[in-house]
This record gives C-alpha cells, sequence and structure tokens, in this order.
C-alpha cells in the first residue's frame, strides 16, 4: 500500500503563524483600549476640576 503525502490546508507553521498574527491584533487592540481609557479619564478630571 502506498500512501500518498497531500499537502494538508494549514500546516503546523501556517497555524503558528496564524494563531501569532491573532495574538498580535488582539495585543494592539487591548493597548488601544486601554489608552482611550486613561485619555477619557483624564479629559473628565480635567474637565472636573
Amino acid at each position: 500500500m502506498s500512501q500518498s503525502k497531500r499537502p494538508q490546508r494549514l500546516d503546523r507553521h501556517g497555524a503558528e503563524s496564524v494563531l501569532a498574527i491573532g495574538a498580535i491584533i488582539i495585543a494592539a487592540a487591548s493597548l488601544w483600549v486601554s489608552y482611550d481609557t486613561v485619555r477619557t479619564h483624564h479629559t473628565r478630571g480635567v474637565a472636573a476640576s
């Protein structure tokens, strides 16, 4: 019996790359949300005083 080596749709390297890119996007979004929250609280604090 011969086993044909079919290329997988997403090999291990590709899956790791997709997960890494996803982690970078989530981290960037988290940084943006935290920056915006600090900026908003600072603006409200200045306006209140």
